[in-house]
C-alpha cells in the first residue's frame, strides 16, 4: 500500500471534517510527480500524520470547523487512516461540491471512503508518495475497522450499540439525530422520514 504525509492537522481535516481534496499545488510543475498521482487514482492510500505542524493549516481549519487542533491534539509521525483516491483535479478544475473551503485550485488528489484506524500506526514518513512496508502494512490492515463497525455516514469507527432505528446500520453520535421520540437516525433515514 502507498501512503502520502500530510502535515499536521490536514489529517484530521480528512477524517473528522469532511475534508476530501488534498492540495499538492508543488506537484503540477513535476511531471513525473502528477504522473504518480494519475497512478495513484483508484487506489487505496494511506494517510500519514507527519512530525510537522501547520499553524496555518490549523487556523483554516479553526475557521472553517471551529475546531483549532494544537500540536499535540493530533498524533505525530503515523498512520491513521486509509482512504479511496477518487480522482485526480488539475489547476482550474471547478470546486467540488462541498469541497468549497478545501480545494485550493491548483492540483489536487479526491478522497472518498475514508477510514479512520482503530488505532494509529506509529512509523516514519516519507516525501511523496511512499510504500507502506511490514510490520507496518499489517499492523495498518489491522487497525482497520470493520465495515459493521463504521458509521454510515462519515466513516467512523461507532460505538456498535448505537445504530439507526430505522437501517439498524451504525451511526456516530456526531452524525446521529435524534427523531421526537427519542429514537436515534442516521441522517439518510430522518431524511426519508420527514
Amino acid at each position: 500500500m502507498k501512503a502520502l504525509s500530510l502535515s499536521r492537522p490536514w489529517t484530521t481535516a480528512v477524517e473528522r471534517h469532511g475534508k476530501r481534496a488534498e492540495n499538492r499545488a508543488r506537484w503540477t510543475p513535476h511531471p513525473h510527480l502528477m504522473r504518480q498521482a494519475e497512478a495513484a487514482v483508484g487506489q487505496d492510500l494511506a494517510l500519514h500524520s507527519s512530525g510537522t505542524y501547520d499553524r496555518n493549516g490549523a487556523l483554516h481549519i479553526e475557521f472553517h470547523t471551529g475546531v483549532l487542533y494544537g500540536p499535540k491534539d493530533t498524533p505525530s509521525k503515523a498512520i491513521t487512516s486509509v482512504v479511496h483516491v477518487a480522482g485526480l483535479l488539475h489547476p482550474g478544475d471547478p470546486w467540488p461540491i462541498g469541497q468549497e473551503a478545501w480545494y485550493f485550485g491548483d492540483t489536487a488528489l479526491l478522497f472518498e471512503n475514508v477510514r479512520t484506524l482503530t488505532a494509529p500506526v506509529y512509523m516514519p514518513g516519507g516525501l511523496g508518495f511512499w510504500e507502506v512496508k511490514e510490520p507496518y502494512l499489517a499492523q495498518v490492515l489491522a487497525a482497520l475497522p470493520k465495515p459493521e463497525e463504521t458509521c454510515v455516514e462519515c466513516n467512523r469507527v461507532t460505538d456498535g450499540r448505537q445504530r439507526c432505528a430505522a437501517c439498524r446500520h451504525p451511526v456516530c453520535i456526531r452524525c446521529a439525530t435524534y427523531d421526537d421520540d427519542g429514537a436515534l437516525h442516521c441522517p439518510e433515514c430522518l431524511e426519508d422520514a420527514s
